[in-house]
């Protein structure tokens, strides 16, 4: 996922992992809880929301898009963005997206 971006455009983001399926999520805040057997949850889950969710390629690849109203109440803010992936459960890294005009 690219940082900067601009309200009004999509954000596309894009998964690898050796595994069948996954969900993808944001939050406007981080966190750090770790998770036995998952690994480490590093976004607010009281804030947390499902973007998207489906299965991987036989390359272990997936991709979505997610629209970005054009409200200018948005510019400056930032949102993070990890996943869960199948096979053997675990979360992926932290990505994080600023937004940055309109």
């Amino acid at each position: 996922m690219a940082s900067p971006r601009r309200a009004g455009e999509g954000i596309s983001g894009a998964l690898r992992a050796p595994r069948h399926g996954k969900e993808a999520k944001q939050a406007p805040h981080q966190a750090h809880f770790p998770i036995p057997s998952l690994g480490t949850l590093l976004l607010d889950p009281a804030t947390t929301v499902m973007e998207a969710s489906g299965t991987l390629d036989a390359r272990g690849r997936a991709s979505f898009e997610v629209a970005i109203p054009p409200l200018p109440g948005l510019i400056g803010t930032t949102r993070y963005w990890q996943a869960i992936v199948d096979g053997a459960p675990h979360y992926t890294n932290r990505e994080t997206t600023t937004l940055t005009s309109l």
